[in-house]
């Protein structure tokens, strides 16, 4: 190999680190936002749970309803 093979392999190097580092950044932020997404998602789902518990106990309080005459 001579001088300009070396270079250009410097090059290609560092052009590949470079893609590297943007690819980290890329995947720490998708990691994020999938941890916020969760996040949110367990407070969806504690949200649904509360209001189906709420639902349950109205029904329960209106009692059983009476089959409608067609």
């Amino acid at each position: 190999m001579d001088t300009d093979d070396l270079d250009q392999l410097e090059k290609q190097i560092h052009e590949l680190l470079l893609i590297c580092v943007d690819l980290r950044k890329e995947n720490e932020q998708l990691k994020d936002d999938v941890r916020q997404q969760a996040t949110e998602l367990e407070a969806l789902t504690q949200e649904r749970q509360a209001t189906e518990e709420k639902v349950s106990y109205l029904l329960t309080r209106l009692g059983p309803s009476e089959p409608q005459d067609e």
